[in-house]
């Protein structure tokens, strides 16, 4: 998957978690065959995002490697507040 279609999945995956959409900012950088994706969020969806235990945040970043495997490239996602 390329990133026009790595961030697409991101946004969709955690605009679904998030309660402030508006305040959701995903910045991206790419070097060295890896992808790194900053999520900026309102303070009252950080929880949400990370999960109990680090959970959703586990299966995000799982579920972004698995796509950007196709391509040959790995992706590393963190979780920022404003």
């Amino acid at each position: 998957m390329n990133y026009p279609g790595l961030l697409d999945f991101l946004k969709y995956v955690v605009g679904i978690l998030v309660t402030h959409p508006e305040k959701l900012v995903i910045d991206h950088e790419e070097g060295e065959g890896k992808h790194v994706f900053r999520l900026s969020l309102h303070e009252e969806d950080v929880g949400r995002v990370i999960g109990k235990e680090g959970h959703t945040i586990r299966s995000i970043r799982s579920l972004m490697n698995a796509a950007a495997e196709k391509g040959g490239t790995s992706v590393v996602v963190k979780v920022e507040n404003e």
